[in-house]
């Protein structure tokens, strides 16, 4: 438990809903490090506490059919009057769904009018991130040159491939184990990884390419030609020692290296906590998976489940009954349709060639090569002529 964990939500821990919630997401654990449980623990207590009531007289209410509104209103006005911006509000609901799926009542919420309330409360401070407009867009391209001239390791290669080619956030990329990918070692088109998500404490399923896994072999390779003894148990990056898992810090440093290595160094403001944006950063590879599915066809039930997103709550039991979107090997055939969008250093046949954006950019890198050429070659020039003004003062100062 952590400190001051325990007086700060002691009423809903002392509810036999509440404790058993907690119990059985987190093992009985409660700290920020913790979100699946701490999230949903977190909204439940301010929900309760502005209601009045308690989590199983909630759980209750709604397994009975009674109507809720009022509660959410009166929760949702609190919020207001707290300031809350509208990432709160959204981890907020979150966490009380978590919470509401838990006990099999999330669907006994009418969350249409939920969100029609939220958005007349709270009206235009509902923007999810001021930053979003001006953030750039990660393309094939891009991501190419990236991983070509930017990145200078296996692992700086394997870490951008499997944010690209999976989906997975970046925190759940450092936190994987090398026995989380299905059949590492042995040659298939994809390889499946199951997870659970820290943010939500939802288990996802996402996969990665032979590309990707190709470089994560290389990689596990190296570590192992370092002396170290790779099991499934082994974080799937290593510090560079290789005595431990890579590091949050030291992984930020490493992605804030291969962007500006790429010359991808655009700042567009500072956050509440005087830390630059970037208008590239990590998570720019989960939006372009997200597109790359979408532009393969692949219908957003199976993007939404690959992400890792609640597609539960999102789509209804129904719909992903009917879709079979929960089941890996329906998302690993969907997957299959974007392996050319998710591919980009070995191109399939049908992707051979040099694209635009390609052109583009090799014609842009030949302007600047001439550039400097023709500087080098002002610089010889002067270089020259300053030699032949010094062996001409030379001669005259002679006679």
């Amino acid at each position: 438990m952590g400190r001051g964990v325990r007086g700060g939500y002691s009423e809903i821990l002392g509810d036999p809903l509440g404790r058993r919630c907690v119990e059985g997401v987190g093992g009985g654990r409660v700290d920020g490090n913790h979100w699946a449980v701490y999230g949903p623990l977190k909204a439940l207590a301010f929900f309760c506490r502005v209601n009045g009531i308690s989590p199983s007289e909630l759980v209750e209410r709604l397994k009975n059919g009674g109507d809720s509104r009022e509660l959410w209103e009166r929760f949702l006005m609190a919020l207001k009057q707290r300031g809350c911006t509208g990432v709160t509000v959204k981890r907020y609901l979150v966490g009380l769904r978590g919470f509401l799926d838990y006990y099999n009542v999330i669907d006994r919420v009418n969350w249409n009018y939920v969100n029609r309330l939220k958005r007349r409360i709270f009206g235009k401070g509902l923007s999810k991130n001021v930053y979003a407009r001006r953030e750039g867009e990660l393309t094939k391209p891009l991501i190419r040159r990236i991983l070509i001239e930017s990145c200078k390791s296996n692992r700086d290669r394997a870490f951008v491939l499997l944010l690209a080619t999976s989906g997975i956030s970046f925190g759940d990329a450092l936190a994987l184990r090398v026995g989380d990918i299905e059949n590492l070692w042995f040659e298939q088109d994809c390889y499946m990884i199951q997870y659970v998500r820290r943010k939500t404490g939802v288990k996802a399923t996402t996969f990665i390419t032979r590309e990707c896994r190709d470089w994560i072999v290389r990689y596990l390779e190296e570590r192992k030609g370092k002396g170290e003894v790779i099991t499934p148990d082994s974080p799937l990056f290593a510090n560079s020692t290789c005595t431990g898992p890579l590091r949050r810090t030291r992984a930020i440093f490493m992605m804030r290296r291969i962007f500006d290595n790429a010359g991808l160094t655009e700042t567009i403001g500072v956050d509440a906590r005087g830390k630059k944006r970037y208008k590239y950063h990590t998570h720019l590879f989960r939006k372009y998976f997200r597109t790359a599915l979408r532009n393969a066809g692949v219908d957003r039930i199976y993007v939404e489940a690959m992400m890792g997103h609640d597609i539960h709550s999102m789509f209804g039991v129904e719909m992903v009954y009917d879709k079979q979107a929960d089941k890996p090997d329906v998302l690993r055939e969907q997957y299959r349709r974007a392996l050319h969008e998710l591919t980009f250093l070995e191109e399939s046949e049908s992707q051979a060639g040099v694209s635009i954006e390609d052109l583009e950019y090799i014609l842009q890198r030949i302007k600047e090569l001439e550039a400097k050429f023709e500087i080098m070659n002002m610089l010889d020039r002067n270089i020259m002529q300053n030699i032949s003004r010094n062996n001409s003062g030379r001669r005259r100062r002679k006679r």
